[in-house]
């Protein structure tokens, strides 16, 4: 925003002065909107908590024990606390969904190709093979439609080459018979009893409204694809944000640090880069095959309609514990809109959620750390969120399909 310190959290950036606004302040503003506040983000602006040594810590407004999410969880925070009516955040593994899953929020994350990005931060300008996508937290589907429709109509602008200029479409209210596919887990991190429950309720109520439920899954590996996903986020062994924060002298936080040595971050040659690049597009050409292929299980005739899944393996997380990504960043690699949706009479409940005492984490680091630490006390009235997901370019579909599902499960 001109005028306005664009700091990514980096203390070496605390005076970073913008000198334009960027295409999506532009846009909101000829909008209408009245930009009166602006909130944190984390140190690398590229964490699902946030923290930095500008702000300290956001806390979840539910729980202060808990973190907002990230990296806008100064927008989910804020929000949730009804202190402004929506915020427009961005999302390249999460951003925009974290904090509007663990604040209990309406959120979108729109097609990644659709969204303007001109005037917009980030340390590694260069790093074109996953994208960031901007979208709202925000209260109602009414408002994530109004957001979402100003924010994909970039024509006022006088000059945009970083989105696809498609035209807004305007889809009538599903009153037909549909189909949705149900994603309880993609096969590495098992989500705690009470997202499991929420879907479970979410695929019961729908099915009771006359709509069709199928099971549906992932038609690769997710861990193998999480793992993918980071180093391309990271493609020069985040030269960049390590240089970023050396440069001032402040400490990394030691999350991320924990997450680069996790997925054995390192800087990439051009031959890895391609093959990486390469393995994207194979797995973007599988989901899209088996997504079509649903038409064959469904009763309409159609691929499923929507696809129900986790928005995270949990309903919130402590401070500084290393959450699982995978259910937000799957969605970037693939740059599927999906849209979060929280289920208003639904909370973490002692009675409900009990731990599973004979569940046998899988072998990996996330899932047995997501077991251990549950505790349905700790947990307790914790907001239930589920994600809810169509194929590129589809947004205003799933804007549709969501309103269809909000009315089921929330009036």
């Amino acid at each position: 925003m001109k005028g306005k310190n664009l700091t990514m959290g980096y203390v070496a950036w605390h005076d970073n002065k913008c000198t334009t606004d960027a295409s999506i302040v532009q846009m909101l503003k000829n909008a209408g909107a009245v930009f009166f506040v602006r909130t944190a983000m984390p140190q690398t602006g590229m964490f699902l908590e946030t923290w930095s040594n500008l702000w300290g810590r956001t806390l979840n407004p539910f729980n202060t024990n808990f973190s907002a999410g990230g990296s806008s969880g100064g927008d989910g925070s804020l929000v949730a606390m009804r202190g402004a009516p929506f915020c427009p955040s961005t999302d390249i593994g999460g951003s925009i969904r974290a904090p509007g899953t663990f604040n209990g929020l309406y959120a979108m994350r729109p097609t990644a190709e659709r969204t303007a990005k001109r005037g917009m931060g980030t340390a590694a300008p260069g790093q074109i093979s996953i994208k960031v996508s901007s979208g709202p937290n925000c209260h109602s589907m009414a408002d994530v439609k109004m957001v979402a429709e100003i924010l994909l109509t970039h024509y006022g602008l006088s000059f945009e080459p970083t989105a696809v200029p498609l035209p807004w479409k305007e889809i009538p209210p599903k009153s037909d018979k549909l189909c949705f596919g149900l994603m309880s887990t993609d096969g590495c991190v098992t989500p705690q009893p009470a997202i499991a429950r929420a879907l479970t309720e979410t695929a019961a109520k729908l099915r009771e409204a006359g709509h069709e439920v199928i099971e549906f899954s992932p038609p690769f590996d997710c861990w193998e694809v999480a793992c993918l996903t980071w180093r391309l986020w990271f493609q020069t062994g985040a030269k960049e944000t390590l240089a970023l924060v050396a440069s001032s002298g402040e400490p990394i936080y030691p999350t991320f640090e924990w997450y680069l040595k996790t997925f054995d971050i390192k800087e990439l040659t051009v031959p890895e880069l391609f093959k990486l690049n390469t393995k994207q597009a194979e797995w973007r050409y599988q989901f899209g095959e088996a997504w079509h292929n649903t038409q064959t299980k469904t009763s309409t005739g159609r691929p499923i309609d929507c696809l129900i899944a986790p928005c995270a393996p949990s309903a919130g997380f402590p401070h500084g514990f290393p959450v699982w990504w995978g259910y937000f960043s799957l969605w970037n690699l693939l740059d599927y809109p999906s849209v979060i949706l929280p289920l208003k009479k639904m909370r973490v409940d002692v009675e409900k959620d009990k731990k599973d005492m004979s569940y046998v984490p899988k072998d990996n680091v996330f899932d047995k750390m997501n077991w251990e630490i549950y505790d349905p006390e700790r947990w307790k009235n914790q907001p239930i969120t589920i994600q809810l997901v169509r194929p590129q370019f589809s947004d205003e579909e799933l804007i549709a399909v969501a309103e269809v599902i909000d009315k089921v499960c929330n009036e």
